[in-house]
């Protein structure tokens, strides 16, 4: 879900920020989903395929889940609250502000830090700040914010354009099909070296836009695979939102890897096709 739109993630916001930042365009939030929505579903309806297929779901009897059913029922109130009335209203106005985005200048992170600040806001009682400080999870955090760091630091020195000429030379002749295979294996590999997606996004920015200025291809192309594959950081539990689901106890890296990897698989085969395609059929072109 947070690759249908450009809004649906912070580290999509960061990949379209970036691409904006070094190759200097930017990707219409209508034109994104043409590209992210059909992706998420396929990759939704297949993971969703393999996770049955890998770890059954429980059998349970008609009386359980009738129970289940009544219980649930019971606790759903008949209207909406005026919370909830204001939150569905929040995120209305984001979606709406992000369409209008396509023609209109609007800044997406303003918009984003201002429905924050109406949560946070104490007259609505949406999310109390003491029970936010609680709750959050300050390893994850810090964890985050260190290897944002480390990539940066790696930005700077020059160590992300050595690592990616090293895998791709700036000046190279494949078909967009291949390239966007070869650049998913490529991100999911860092992946797993550097399990931290913000700083695998900084890390590759600078050498992607070298790539399409001097191979020919457009930047929409190698941005929009970026992306995609960014967001699919769960090859093992080491990323922000894996680990904070692996923490919980219910799963261990195995039963997590028997899954992640074989849709990571197919993810790749998906983007190779469907990528290039789509930006062709918004109008981009794929290769000078």
């Amino acid at each position: 879900g947070g690759l249908m739109t450009p809004i649906g993630s912070s580290i999509s916001m960061l990949c379209f920020d970036l691409m904006e930042q070094t190759a200097g365009i930017r990707f219409p939030f209508l034109q994104w989903m043409t590209i992210g929505i059909p992706f998420s579903i396929c990759i939704l309806l297949l993971s969703w395929l393999i996770l049955c297929r890998v770890h059954p779901p429980a059998s349970l009897t008609p009386h359980t889940l009738q129970k289940f059913v009544q219980e649930t029922q019971s606790r759903i109130p008949g209207r909406l609250s005026a919370q909830e009335i204001i939150v569905l209203a929040i995120l209305l106005a984001r979606i709406l502000a992000g369409v209008l985005s396509t023609w209109l200048p609007i800044d997406l992170y303003v918009v984003t830090v201002i429905g924050c600040c109406v949560c946070l806001c104490p007259k609505f009682r949406l999310i109390n700040w003491n029970d936010f400080i609680r709750k959050a999870n300050w390893n994850v955090i810090i964890m985050t914010a260190a290897v944002i760091s480390l990539g940066t630091a790696l930005t700077d020195n020059g160590v992300s354009a050595w690592l990616v000429s090293m895998c791709f030379p700036t000046r190279i002749s494949l078909p967009p099909w291949l390239l966007a295979g070869l650049l998913s294996l490529l991100i999911f590999g860092l992946l797993v070296l550097i399990p931290v997606s913000p700083s695998v996004a900084t890390i590759l920015a600078a050498p992607l836009s070298v790539i399409a200025v001097e191979g020919g291809y457009s930047p929409k192309l190698l941005f929009a695979v970026m992306t995609i594959c960014i967001g699919q950081a769960y090859l093992l539990p080491f990323d922000s939102v894996p680990l904070l689901a692996y923490e919980r106890g219910y799963f261990s890296p195995k039963d997590l890897f028997r899954v992640s990897f074989p849709t990571q698989l197919l993810a790749i085969f998906i983007i190779s096709l469907w990528v290039p395609a789509a930006v062709s059929l918004t109008g981009g072109q794929l290769h000078a």
